[in-house]
């Protein structure tokens, strides 16, 4: 997004954040009124739990068990408004902020959930000691006392997250503190915990105790597993993404658009770090997650916003990519003015770092001109060791001259470095008419090379590839239209079965790791974007197989 509309989204998330928590706590005021309860004149947001864990309890279990899920119930609607929202793909704009509000609801309403005070989940334990027990006075100081013990471990495990010095460690560890702070407050605030009414002693036999006591227990055993859940851990993990189809995202003129039967679908994969305890414990319960260092995730000399960025970058070349091969292999002529070496990555402890940006076009060294990546390494082997490079860049439209001290060769013998890397760059690209690719639910990487290019050709030719087939695929596509490696490709297949996909194109790199994971999808290995299309244009039309 550019800088202003990243401000604007940034004050739009945090007004929603706000609104979220006004809805969360409108839920319960529109209950308690239903029910006739005592409501404060005065009803302050708080950023956890809320003010209506201090109000008077409901007139009965039953109540009390409405009310308290009231407010996550709320909160679980708003995230399933904004992923309704967020699934329509109607701009990144939109996207940004719906995204943000399907994980923030539902990790409140999960966090309002925890079996204890200061949150939701205490008056819930309430209710069922009540219920079953005939107990509510007991059962207040339980929640209460667990909210304590659940502060408490939050703190150890803040000190075991940050004692383990893994890549985000501090952060997660700080997190913790934090969250345990709040806790705290919250329970420090909180002296309407009390039971101010009589408690009617119902008298039961030792067995009827045994069965209500395990009861209770069962009842709330849901709550104390989703909030262990929440835990954070000092690990990554790869998932299975989505499956889209390509054809939505081509953009190009009616009347070079022929129709489809079938559908391309690219498949994503969902990695992250730091994960949570829940997410850890699913890898166990489906091979298709892969638990995975930190470092892995985002790598030593790289932040999660340079990635972000790189894997952006690297989406957009594939786009382009796709565009010219779809096109020049459906027989369209495409003519490429090559004119820099575009930066897609700078090494964090390199003298470049200080002075060269993702993005930037490397112009000129030395007073020579770079037109390519391959004309930019060709001059670094002429350069010594130490000596001071003068780059010529191109930069949000403008020239610049910046002096980069030239690193030592990764191997004794080669050439010496900048600390960059780079792909080639060119403004100069005439189409026959316009193709524009807008992706949906992928926002970076260039594994959508292959897919994107034969959803261009299928496009603009009149016969259909897919013969009414779902195909989906991977691999990154370069301008001789050959299929590159990709990472995660045990996610990508298991995706495209959950899907409905009959084919699967793999490059040749991941096909044999293709084939170890697929079940029920045939993995046809693909070299160039020529050869898929020789196999698709050999399969006979659906229903004459």
């Amino acid at each position: 997004l550019p800088r202003l509309q990243t401000w604007v989204v940034a004050a739009l998330i945090l007004g929603f954040i706000f609104l979220s928590l006004l809805v969360h706590l409108l839920a319960h005021l529109a209950v308690a009124r239903a029910f006739g309860c005592e409501i404060p004149d005065r009803i302050p947001v708080y950023l956890i739990a809320d003010s209506a864990q201090v109000w008077m309890a409901a007139s009965g279990a039953g109540r009390e068990v409405i009310s308290a899920i009231a407010g996550p119930l709320g909160q679980g609607l708003l995230a399933a408004l904004a992923y309704a929202l967020w699934n329509l793909q109607l701009g990144p704009f939109i996207d940004t902020i719906t995204s943000f509000l399907v994980f923030f609801n539902l990790g409140v309403m999960a966090l309002n959930l925890t079996p204890a005070f200061p949150f939701d989940g205490g008056r819930l334990v309430r209710a069922a000691v009540w219920r079953l027990l005939g107990l509510p006075g007991l059962a207040t100081r339980l929640a209460l006392n667990l909210g304590f013990a659940i502060t408490g471990a939050l703190i150890v495990w803040g000190i075991v997250l940050i004692v383990q010095q893994d890549r985000f460690s501090l952060g997660t560890g700080i997190a913790t503190f934090i969250l345990a702070a709040l806790v705290l407050i919250s329970l420090a605030r909180g002296r309407g915990w009390r039971w101010d009414r009589l408690e009617r002693i119902t008298r039961l036999s030792l067995r009827a105790i045994v069965i209500r006591v395990f009861l209770v227990v069962l009842l709330l055993l849901p709550l104390a597993a989703l909030t262990f859940g929440l835990i954070p851990m000092n690990n990554g993990l790869e998932a299975p993404g989505f499956a889209v189809s390509v054809e939505p995202m081509v953009q190009l003129p009616e009347e070079y658009r022929y129709p489809s039967t079938g559908s391309f679908v690219l498949t994503t994969v969902i990695s992250h770090a730091p994960i949570l305890a829940g997410e850890w414990v699913y890898t166990y319960l489906d091979t298709s997650v892969r638990l995975k260092s930190q470092d892995q995730i985002v790598p030593p000399d790289k932040t999660i916003q340079s990635v972000a960025d790189e894997n952006y970058q690297e989406l957009l070349r594939s786009e382009t990519a796709a565009v010219i091969i779809g096109l020049r292999l459906a027989g369209y002529p495409v003519d490429i003015e090559y004119d820099g070496a575009s930066i897609v990555s700078v090494l964090s402890r390199s003298p470049a770092a200080k002075v060269l940006q993702i993005g930037d076009i490397i112009t000129g060294i030395n007073g020579k001109s770079v037109m390519s990546p391959s004309d930019l390494t060709s001059h670094l082997e002429v350069q010594k060791q130490g000596v001071v490079l003068e780059l010529q860049v191109e930069r949000d439209g403008k020239t610049l001259e910046v002096n980069v001290l030239a690193m030592e060769p990764v191997q004794p013998g080669e050439s010496v470095r900048i600390g960059i890397s780079v792909v080639q760059h060119n403004t100069g690209l005439n189409l026959p008419f316009p193709v524009e690719i807008i992706p949906q639910k992928v926002r970076g990487g260039p594994s959508a090379g292959l897919m994107f290019a034969l959803g261009v050709y299928n496009l603009v030719t009149s016969q259909d590839l897919t013969g009414g087939r779902k195909i989906a695929g991977t691999g990154t596509i370069d301008l001789n239209g050959e299929v590159g490696t990709i990472g995660g490709i045990r996610q990508k297949v298991v995706t495209a079965e959950r899907s409905g996909a009959v084919y699967f194109l793999s490059p040749p790199g991941n096909y044999s790791d293709a084939l170890t994971i697929a079940k029920h999808i045939t993995v046809i290995q693909v070299a160039t974007a020529q050869e898929a299309i020789d196999f698709l244009q050999g399969l006979s039309p659906l229903g004459n197989d």
